[in-house]
């Protein structure tokens, strides 16, 4: 098995709580949290689609502190992203030295420069001999 394929790739939805819930304003917090649906962006269908508050219940239950699972990891994150700040990554691999953050020019979608995120992900899989 290639070591691309033992490696983890992830999206940064590090430190999602802390960086993502005190954007919403309190009013339509509370509504999320009496069960009113909240409309997101779905990046992948396009569209905004309805989000539930138990997303937010489910995600509490889990520390990413106990991610700690030594496998080489590869983090391609938009230095303008406005979702997700690029220091999260930063901060999620301060103390997993298997965790590799790479910053390039482009947003939370990484959609304009498909070219250069593929050579970052061969580089680190080592596939451009």
């Amino acid at each position: 098995m290639c070591e691309c394929a033992k490696a983890g790739f992830t999206s940064p939805r590090l430190l999602f709580l802390k960086n993502w819930l005190p954007t919403i304003e309190p009013s339509v917090l509370q509504k999320w949290q009496a069960g009113e649906p909240m409309m997101v962006d779905h990046h992948g269908e396009g569209k905004k689609m309805p989000l539930h508050y138990q997303f937010i219940q489910d995600l509490e239950q889990y520390s990413e502190s106990h991610l700690q699972r030594s496998l080489p990891t590869l983090i391609i994150h938009g230095q303008g992203d406005q979702i997700i700040p690029i220091q999260s990554s930063y901060e999620y691999s301060q103390n997993r030295p298997w965790v590799t953050v790479k910053s390039v020019d482009d947003d939370h979608a990484l959609t304009e420069i498909p070219e250069e995120i593929w050579q970052k992900i061969e580089q680190f899989c080592g596939l451009n001999a």
